[in-house]
Protein backbone atom coordinates (compact mmCIF):
# COMPACT_ATOMS: atom_id res chain seq x y z
CA UNK A 1 0.00 0.00 0.00
CA UNK A 2 1.13 2.76 -1.16
CA UNK A 3 2.29 6.89 1.44
CA UNK A 4 0.72 9.50 0.26
CA UNK A 5 3.61 11.29 2.09
CA UNK A 6 0.81 13.76 3.93
CA UNK A 7 1.61 12.86 7.29
CA UNK A 8 2.65 15.74 9.32
CA UNK A 9 5.47 15.34 11.33
CA UNK A 10 5.07 16.47 15.28
CA UNK A 11 7.14 19.34 16.25
CA UNK A 12 9.84 18.68 18.95
CA UNK A 13 10.49 15.39 20.86
CA UNK A 14 8.39 14.45 23.73
CA UNK A 15 10.90 15.25 26.20
CA UNK A 16 10.90 18.80 24.93
CA UNK A 17 7.14 19.06 24.96
CA UNK A 18 7.36 18.06 28.54
CA UNK A 19 9.88 20.52 29.35
CA UNK A 20 8.48 22.92 27.61
CA UNK A 21 4.89 22.30 29.92
CA UNK A 22 7.20 22.35 32.78
CA UNK A 23 8.51 26.23 32.12
CA UNK A 24 4.59 27.56 31.38
CA UNK A 25 5.29 27.35 27.61
CA UNK A 26 2.19 25.89 26.37
CA UNK A 27 2.36 27.33 22.67
CA UNK A 28 4.50 24.39 21.48
CA UNK A 29 2.52 21.54 23.31
CA UNK A 30 -0.65 23.35 21.15
CA UNK A 31 1.04 23.44 18.14
CA UNK A 32 1.72 19.30 18.69
CA UNK A 33 -1.80 18.85 19.39
CA UNK A 34 -3.04 20.52 16.83
CA UNK A 35 -0.70 18.82 14.09
CA UNK A 36 -1.88 15.85 15.81
CA UNK A 37 -5.32 16.26 15.40
CA UNK A 38 -5.55 17.69 11.74
CA UNK A 39 -3.76 14.22 11.39
CA UNK A 40 -6.28 12.29 13.04
CA UNK A 41 -8.66 14.46 11.48
CA UNK A 42 -9.25 14.93 7.75
CA UNK A 43 -6.34 13.35 6.46
CA UNK A 44 -7.22 10.19 5.34
CA UNK A 45 -3.75 8.90 4.43
CA UNK A 46 -3.41 6.90 7.86
CA UNK A 47 -5.93 4.65 6.02
CA UNK A 48 -4.48 4.50 3.06
CA UNK A 49 -0.94 4.72 3.67
CA UNK A 50 1.68 3.93 5.60
CA UNK A 51 -0.36 2.96 8.67
CA UNK A 52 -2.91 0.80 7.08
CA UNK A 53 -0.64 -2.08 7.23
CA UNK A 54 -0.03 -1.80 11.08
CA UNK A 55 -3.31 -0.85 11.85
CA UNK A 56 -4.71 -4.93 11.18
CA UNK A 57 -7.13 -6.66 8.56
CA UNK A 58 -9.88 -3.80 8.50
CA UNK A 59 -11.51 -5.14 5.91
CA UNK A 60 -12.91 -7.80 7.72
CA UNK A 61 -15.09 -6.50 10.23
CA UNK A 62 -19.07 -7.37 11.36
CA UNK A 63 -21.69 -7.75 8.77
CA UNK A 64 -25.06 -6.43 9.57
CA UNK A 65 -27.85 -3.81 8.61
CA UNK A 66 -28.20 -0.33 8.41
CA UNK A 67 -28.44 2.82 6.21
CA UNK A 68 -29.38 5.78 8.81
CA UNK A 69 -30.25 6.55 12.07
CA UNK A 70 -33.85 6.03 12.49
CA UNK A 71 -34.56 3.73 8.96
CA UNK A 72 -32.08 0.73 10.14
CA UNK A 73 -34.08 -1.97 10.11
CA UNK A 74 -35.85 -1.11 6.87
CA UNK A 75 -32.32 -0.80 5.36
CA UNK A 76 -30.95 -4.01 6.61
CA UNK A 77 -32.95 -6.12 4.63
CA UNK A 78 -30.70 -7.90 2.10
CA UNK A 79 -31.76 -8.03 -1.98
CA UNK A 80 -32.22 -11.78 -2.03
CA UNK A 81 -34.30 -11.51 -5.43
CA UNK A 82 -31.86 -13.35 -7.70
CA UNK A 83 -32.01 -16.24 -4.76
CA UNK A 84 -35.33 -18.33 -5.04
CA UNK A 85 -36.52 -18.72 -1.87
CA UNK A 86 -36.33 -22.61 -2.01
CA UNK A 87 -32.58 -22.58 -3.27
CA UNK A 88 -31.85 -20.63 -0.20
CA UNK A 89 -30.30 -23.73 1.76
CA UNK A 90 -28.55 -24.95 -1.23
CA UNK A 91 -26.64 -21.63 -1.94
CA UNK A 92 -25.85 -21.59 2.30
CA UNK A 93 -24.61 -24.76 1.30
CA UNK A 94 -22.72 -23.89 -1.50
CA UNK A 95 -20.95 -20.98 1.02
CA UNK A 96 -20.50 -23.11 3.97
CA UNK A 97 -18.29 -25.54 1.29
CA UNK A 98 -16.51 -22.67 -0.11
CA UNK A 99 -15.69 -21.49 3.70
CA UNK A 100 -14.47 -24.84 4.43
CA UNK A 101 -12.13 -24.51 1.79
CA UNK A 102 -10.57 -21.62 2.39
CA UNK A 103 -9.82 -22.61 5.79
CA UNK A 104 -7.59 -25.64 4.23
CA UNK A 105 -5.77 -23.39 1.93
CA UNK A 106 -7.51 -24.18 -1.20
CA UNK A 107 -8.45 -20.82 -2.30
CA UNK A 108 -9.15 -21.49 -5.54
CA UNK A 109 -11.83 -24.52 -4.92
CA UNK A 110 -12.99 -21.37 -2.35
CA UNK A 111 -13.44 -18.46 -5.03
CA UNK A 112 -15.05 -20.96 -7.12
CA UNK A 113 -17.69 -21.38 -4.56
CA UNK A 114 -17.90 -18.33 -3.36
CA UNK A 115 -17.97 -17.08 -6.73
CA UNK A 116 -20.99 -19.88 -7.51
CA UNK A 117 -22.73 -18.94 -3.87
CA UNK A 118 -22.59 -14.72 -4.81
CA UNK A 119 -24.22 -15.28 -8.42
CA UNK A 120 -26.96 -16.60 -6.55
CA UNK A 121 -27.89 -14.14 -4.27
CA UNK A 122 -25.41 -15.07 -0.98
CA UNK A 123 -24.64 -11.55 0.04
CA UNK A 124 -21.35 -12.78 2.43
CA UNK A 125 -20.10 -14.60 -0.87
CA UNK A 126 -20.37 -11.52 -2.63
CA UNK A 127 -18.18 -9.94 -0.30
CA UNK A 128 -15.85 -12.77 -0.33
CA UNK A 129 -15.49 -13.14 -3.85
CA UNK A 130 -14.45 -8.93 -3.76
CA UNK A 131 -11.97 -9.71 -0.84
CA UNK A 132 -10.38 -12.67 -3.10
CA UNK A 133 -10.33 -10.27 -6.11
CA UNK A 134 -9.08 -7.82 -3.70
CA UNK A 135 -6.56 -9.95 -2.32
CA UNK A 136 -5.40 -12.11 -5.43
CA UNK A 137 -6.47 -15.22 -3.40
CA UNK A 138 -7.69 -17.92 -5.71
CA UNK A 139 -8.03 -15.59 -8.44
CA UNK A 140 -5.80 -12.87 -10.45
CA UNK A 141 -6.26 -10.12 -8.38
CA UNK A 142 -8.07 -7.02 -9.99
CA UNK A 143 -9.43 -4.24 -8.04
CA UNK A 144 -12.19 -2.82 -10.87
CA UNK A 145 -13.97 -6.65 -10.04
CA UNK A 146 -13.82 -6.71 -6.62
CA UNK A 147 -15.43 -3.58 -6.11
CA UNK A 148 -18.23 -5.05 -8.79
CA UNK A 149 -18.42 -8.13 -6.19
CA UNK A 150 -18.11 -5.55 -2.95
CA UNK A 151 -20.97 -3.09 -4.52
CA UNK A 152 -23.41 -6.33 -4.64
CA UNK A 153 -22.50 -7.01 -1.45
CA UNK A 154 -22.59 -3.70 -0.09
CA UNK A 155 -26.23 -3.48 -1.42
CA UNK A 156 -27.12 -6.94 0.23
CA UNK A 157 -26.32 -4.98 3.73
CA UNK A 158 -22.64 -6.62 4.56
CA UNK A 159 -20.94 -3.71 6.64
CA UNK A 160 -17.68 -4.96 5.46
CA UNK A 161 -18.78 -4.45 2.01
CA UNK A 162 -19.80 -1.62 2.54
CA UNK A 163 -16.82 -0.07 4.32
CA UNK A 164 -14.45 -1.59 1.96
CA UNK A 165 -16.43 -0.03 -0.83
CA UNK A 166 -16.66 3.21 0.71
CA UNK A 167 -13.26 3.53 1.75
CA UNK A 168 -12.25 2.61 -2.33
CA UNK A 169 -14.65 5.66 -3.20
CA UNK A 170 -12.29 7.78 -1.18
CA UNK A 171 -9.23 7.21 -3.31
CA UNK A 172 -11.03 5.85 -6.82
CA UNK A 173 -9.03 2.63 -6.03
CA UNK A 174 -11.19 0.25 -8.42
CA UNK A 175 -13.95 2.31 -8.51
CA UNK A 176 -15.12 5.77 -9.71
CA UNK A 177 -13.76 8.66 -7.10
CA UNK A 178 -16.61 9.86 -5.05
CA UNK A 179 -16.53 11.06 -1.87
CA UNK A 180 -20.14 11.65 -1.33
CA UNK A 181 -20.69 8.11 -2.45
CA UNK A 182 -18.11 6.86 -0.09
CA UNK A 183 -19.84 8.86 3.60
CA UNK A 184 -22.86 6.90 2.44
CA UNK A 185 -21.82 3.65 2.33
CA UNK A 186 -19.37 4.30 5.52
CA UNK A 187 -22.46 5.59 7.44
CA UNK A 188 -24.56 2.41 6.35
CA UNK A 189 -21.47 0.24 7.79
CA UNK A 190 -20.66 2.52 10.53
CA UNK A 191 -24.43 2.36 11.69
CA UNK A 192 -24.30 -1.45 12.16
CA UNK A 193 -20.98 -1.03 14.38
CA UNK A 194 -18.16 -1.57 12.26
CA UNK A 195 -15.22 -0.10 13.81
CA UNK A 196 -13.00 0.86 11.27
CA UNK A 197 -15.76 2.03 9.08
CA UNK A 198 -16.69 4.01 12.46
CA UNK A 199 -13.44 5.70 12.38
CA UNK A 200 -13.16 6.76 8.73
CA UNK A 201 -16.47 8.20 8.86
CA UNK A 202 -15.21 10.25 12.22
CA UNK A 203 -12.21 11.27 9.60
CA UNK A 204 -14.22 12.32 7.26
CA UNK A 205 -16.68 14.62 9.04
CA UNK A 206 -14.03 16.36 11.13
CA UNK A 207 -12.08 16.94 7.47
CA UNK A 208 -15.45 17.84 5.72
CA UNK A 209 -14.22 14.90 2.68
CA UNK A 210 -17.63 14.18 1.26
CA UNK A 211 -19.88 15.42 3.56
CA UNK A 212 -20.18 19.36 5.20
CA UNK A 213 -17.72 19.38 8.37
CA UNK A 214 -19.42 18.65 11.43
CA UNK A 215 -16.53 17.83 14.42
CA UNK A 216 -19.43 16.94 17.11
CA UNK A 217 -20.70 14.54 14.92
CA UNK A 218 -16.93 13.06 13.85
CA UNK A 219 -16.63 13.22 17.42
CA UNK A 220 -19.44 10.73 18.19
CA UNK A 221 -18.07 7.94 15.64
CA UNK A 222 -14.46 8.59 16.65
CA UNK A 223 -16.24 7.25 20.35
CA UNK A 224 -17.93 4.68 18.90
CA UNK A 225 -15.12 3.00 17.14
CA UNK A 226 -12.78 3.93 20.22
CA UNK A 227 -14.91 2.39 22.88
CA UNK A 228 -14.83 -1.08 20.83
CA UNK A 229 -11.19 -0.76 21.65
CA UNK A 230 -9.99 0.34 17.83
CA UNK A 231 -6.67 2.08 19.19
CA UNK A 232 -6.60 4.99 15.96
CA UNK A 233 -9.71 5.93 17.12
CA UNK A 234 -8.96 6.12 20.60
CA UNK A 235 -5.97 8.41 19.53
CA UNK A 236 -8.03 10.70 17.60
CA UNK A 237 -10.84 10.39 20.61
CA UNK A 238 -8.05 11.81 22.81
CA UNK A 239 -7.11 14.43 20.68
CA UNK A 240 -10.77 15.40 20.58
CA UNK A 241 -11.17 15.92 23.91
CA UNK A 242 -7.81 17.21 24.63
CA UNK A 243 -8.24 19.92 22.52
CA UNK A 244 -12.14 20.91 22.67
CA UNK A 245 -12.96 19.97 19.19
CA UNK A 246 -16.28 19.50 18.98
CA UNK A 247 -16.61 18.72 22.56
CA UNK A 248 -15.50 20.68 25.61
CA UNK A 249 -12.48 20.35 26.30
CA UNK A 250 -11.38 18.03 28.83
CA UNK A 251 -7.50 17.04 29.45
CA UNK A 252 -8.22 14.25 31.92
CA UNK A 253 -10.48 12.52 29.23
CA UNK A 254 -8.42 12.93 26.77
CA UNK A 255 -5.23 11.25 28.61
CA UNK A 256 -7.26 8.31 29.68
CA UNK A 257 -8.52 7.78 25.88
CA UNK A 258 -4.63 8.98 24.56
CA UNK A 259 -2.85 6.53 27.53
CA UNK A 260 -5.29 3.16 25.58
CA UNK A 261 -4.03 3.80 22.30
CA UNK A 262 -0.43 4.38 23.86
CA UNK A 263 -0.89 1.20 25.53
CA UNK A 264 -2.20 -0.72 22.12
CA UNK A 265 1.33 0.76 20.35
CA UNK A 266 -0.09 4.17 18.84
CA UNK A 267 3.63 5.80 18.95
CA UNK A 268 2.02 9.19 18.00
CA UNK A 269 -0.29 8.60 20.77
CA UNK A 270 2.64 8.16 22.97
CA UNK A 271 3.83 11.30 22.49
CA UNK A 272 0.55 13.36 22.90
CA UNK A 273 0.19 11.87 26.25
CA UNK A 274 3.39 12.29 27.60
CA UNK A 275 2.86 16.19 26.70
CA UNK A 276 -0.29 16.21 28.30
CA UNK A 277 0.84 14.24 31.40
CA UNK A 278 3.32 17.15 32.49
CA UNK A 279 0.18 19.22 32.80
CA UNK A 280 -2.10 17.32 34.98
CA UNK A 281 -1.72 16.49 38.52
CA UNK A 282 -0.16 13.04 39.89
CA UNK A 283 -3.63 12.01 41.41
CA UNK A 284 -5.85 12.07 38.05
CA UNK A 285 -2.66 10.20 36.05
CA UNK A 286 -3.34 7.83 38.72
CA UNK A 287 -7.35 7.98 38.29
CA UNK A 288 -7.02 7.71 34.40
CA UNK A 289 -4.09 4.65 34.67
CA UNK A 290 -6.77 2.94 36.69
CA UNK A 291 -9.18 3.46 34.41
CA UNK A 292 -7.42 2.08 31.43
CA UNK A 293 -6.33 -0.67 33.08
CA UNK A 294 -9.91 -1.55 34.11
CA UNK A 295 -11.20 -0.84 29.94
CA UNK A 296 -13.07 -3.63 27.89
CA UNK A 297 -13.93 -2.92 24.24
CA UNK A 298 -17.57 -3.27 23.86
CA UNK A 299 -18.68 -4.84 20.89
CA UNK A 300 -22.60 -4.74 21.28
CA UNK A 301 -23.48 -1.13 22.05
CA UNK A 302 -27.31 0.19 23.12
CA UNK A 303 -28.29 3.28 20.71
CA UNK A 304 -28.30 5.82 23.01
CA UNK A 305 -24.35 4.93 24.27
CA UNK A 306 -21.90 7.32 25.32
CA UNK A 307 -20.48 9.20 22.03
CA UNK A 308 -24.25 9.60 21.32
CA UNK A 309 -25.45 11.12 24.37
CA UNK A 310 -22.41 13.16 24.31
CA UNK A 311 -23.03 14.26 20.91
CA UNK A 312 -27.12 15.17 21.58
CA UNK A 313 -25.74 17.54 25.10
CA UNK A 314 -23.22 19.11 23.30
CA UNK A 315 -25.74 20.52 20.24
CA UNK A 316 -28.88 21.13 22.71
CA UNK A 317 -26.54 23.23 24.42
CA UNK A 318 -25.38 24.88 21.04
CA UNK A 319 -29.12 25.53 20.50
CA UNK A 320 -29.71 26.95 23.63
CA UNK A 321 -31.56 24.37 25.64
CA UNK A 322 -29.37 23.76 28.88
CA UNK A 323 -28.59 19.99 28.19
CA UNK A 324 -25.80 19.93 31.08
CA UNK A 325 -22.70 18.80 31.01
CA UNK A 326 -21.55 16.73 28.16
CA UNK A 327 -20.63 13.96 30.25
CA UNK A 328 -22.29 11.19 28.21
CA UNK A 329 -24.97 10.65 31.13
CA UNK A 330 -28.56 11.48 30.14
CA UNK A 331 -29.71 12.72 33.58
CA UNK A 332 -31.83 15.12 34.26
CA UNK A 333 -31.19 18.28 32.81
CA UNK A 334 -30.44 15.82 29.03
CA UNK A 335 -33.68 14.50 29.62
CA UNK A 336 -35.65 17.81 30.54
CA UNK A 337 -33.86 19.50 27.23
CA UNK A 338 -34.40 16.46 24.97
CA UNK A 339 -37.77 16.66 26.09
CA UNK A 340 -38.12 20.88 25.47
CA UNK A 341 -36.84 19.88 21.98
CA UNK A 342 -39.01 17.44 21.35
CA UNK A 343 -42.05 19.44 22.15
CA UNK A 344 -40.38 22.07 20.14
CA UNK A 345 -39.99 20.40 17.29
CA UNK A 346 -43.10 17.69 16.83
CA UNK A 347 -41.59 14.61 18.01
CA UNK A 348 -42.47 12.21 20.23
CA UNK A 349 -42.39 13.15 24.03
CA UNK A 350 -40.50 10.65 25.75
CA UNK A 351 -37.23 12.58 26.98
CA UNK A 352 -35.53 9.62 25.19
CA UNK A 353 -31.95 10.01 23.15
CA UNK A 354 -33.12 8.18 20.11
CA UNK A 355 -32.85 7.97 16.47
CA UNK A 356 -35.48 10.01 15.36
CA UNK A 357 -33.88 12.72 17.86
CA UNK A 358 -30.50 12.19 16.61
CA UNK A 359 -31.33 12.50 13.11
CA UNK A 360 -33.72 15.96 14.11
CA UNK A 361 -30.45 17.71 15.58
CA UNK A 362 -27.81 16.40 12.73
CA UNK A 363 -30.59 17.85 10.42
CA UNK A 364 -30.37 21.33 12.44
CA UNK A 365 -27.16 21.26 12.75
CA UNK A 366 -27.01 21.14 8.37
CA UNK A 367 -29.34 24.34 8.64
CA UNK A 368 -27.23 26.42 10.65
CA UNK A 369 -25.12 29.43 9.26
Amino acid sequence: MRNSGSIRPFRGTAMALSLCLVLGSCAQVQDTLQTTYEDASGRLASLFGADRASEGPALHGQAGEGSGEAGMETAARSDRSEAPAGSASRVSKLYREALAAHARGADAEAFKGFRDAASKGHGAAAYETGLAYLEGRGVKADAGKAMVWMERAAKRGDSRAQYALGKASFEGEGVAQDETKAVALLSQAARQGHPEAQHLLGEAYAGGRGAPKNLPWAARWYGKAAHQGLRQAQYAYGLVHARGLGLPLDRTEGYRWLLLASRAGHERAEVVRQALEAKMAPEMIELAEAWAGRFQPVREQPFADAPTVMYVQQVLNTLGYEAGPVDGQPGRKTHRAVTHYQKKTGLERDGRVSPSLVDRLLAEQAKAP
